[in-house]
């Protein structure tokens, strides 16, 4: 497990059958996310379509009778939130914020 929220969690996993490519996976209850189901897969739809390398790839997304479950590309080292909590002095200034995204 990589992380927890209010929305779901974060998890590391890889493709059977290929050890060394890790992808996330972040899972969330279908209780959050039944109501805009459709606005969640037209999105995700887009998301399929980007082709950046400053954007996270997203991979697909399927859902079971509990849970809803995204595979994206795995990035260690944390997201911007944790980043931005170990700050120093508690602060998150432009300079820091240049240097996180270097």
């Amino acid at each position: 497990m990589l992380g927890a929220g209010a929305y779901g969690s974060v998890r590391v996993a890889k493709r059977l059958g290929n050890s060394t490519k890790l992808f996330s996976i972040k899972t969330i209850p279908r209780s959050v996310v039944t109501a805009e189901l459709d606005s969640i897969e037209s999105e995700l739809g887009t998301l399929l379509e980007l082709d950046s390398p400053f954007i996270v790839k997203f991979h697909e997304a399927y859902y079971d009778s509990d849970y809803f479950h995204m595979v994206i590309e795995h990035v260690p080292g944390g997201d911007l939130s944790q980043r931005m909590q170990k700050a120093v002095h508690g602060r998150f200034d432009e300079k820091y914020a240049v240097r996180v995204i270097k």
